[in-house]
């Protein structure tokens, strides 16, 4: 006698029907539906953080551009200390011979010392 391992449905864990399909996850096409706006709801919520916090850093871009204007060189760590998220940016320019991040509005480079210039393409 061989004896198989139960399955169960990935969104209620009811054992799943031995007489169907063997690659079924869900028990049925309720439960599919649910997981699925689940997995929806989840993918638009963390969309939802990354886009605030790119909203964010350009907020802080153009608090200190302001500030100090074009063409300043501001320490990285005053933008660190207003919470700039340096690994979110939309594009990479060239300006002025520096491969610089864009964010939204404004852009930036950080060079090496840890200061920063910051444009308005």
């Amino acid at each position: 006698m061989h004896m198989t391992d139960k399955k169960y449905c990935l969104f209620c864990n009811r054992p799943l029907n031995g007489d169907e399909h063997g690659n079924r996850i869900y028990c049925d096409d309720s439960c599919y539906s649910n997981q699925k706006k689940l997995r929806g709801n989840n993918k638009y919520r963390d969309t939802q953080a990354q886009l605030a916090l790119f909203y964010k850093s350009d907020q802080i871009l153009m608090s200190f551009y302001q500030r100090y204007g074009p063409g300043i060189y501001i320490p990285a760590e005053l933008l660190d200390a207003a919470g700039m998220e340096w690994g979110v940016y939309k594009n990479e320019l060239n300006i002025k011979g520096l491969l610089s991040k864009q964010v939204d509005q404004y852009a930036y480079y950080l060079f090496t010392n840890k200061t920063v210039k910051i444009w308005k393409p």
